[in-house]
């Protein structure tokens, strides 16, 4: 991901709006890229500041908070990574059951 269009995306971040693999991309790029981290976090502090402040509660260090909110994001790019892992596993393994009870079928009524 560019940093222009880095940029554009972080209200859409902001708003949870990304799909998984836009949200990835974002994440790489705040992870290698300082200035557009710097800029991502001034915006969060801006839009999730006062939403935090309000919180009744809530942990009023804003910066702690929107690291938080990066790993958290982190922490579901790699369970959706894993998720699809086990999903294809189980797709594949339904297909394979379902082609040898074909096969099996087949057999049975040739025989028959």
């Amino acid at each position: 991901m560019e940093c222009r269009e880095y940029q554009k995306s972080i209200g859409t971040y902001l708003s949870e709006n990304l799909s998984d693999r836009d949200l990835n991309d974002f994440l790489n790029h705040t992870e290698h890229c300082e200035k557009c981290r710097e800029e991502l976090e001034l915006e969060y502090i801006v839009k999730k500041g006062p939403e935090i402040i309000d919180t009744p509660g809530a942990d009023y260090d804003i910066t702690a908070n929107f690291r938080e909110n990066l790993e958290e994001g982190g922490r579901y790019i790699r369970f959706r990574k894993k998720f699809l892992v086990l999903r294809y596993i189980m797709d594949t393994l339904v297909f394979w059951s379902l082609f040898f009870s074909l096969i099996k079928v087949i057999g049975i009524i040739t025989q028959g």
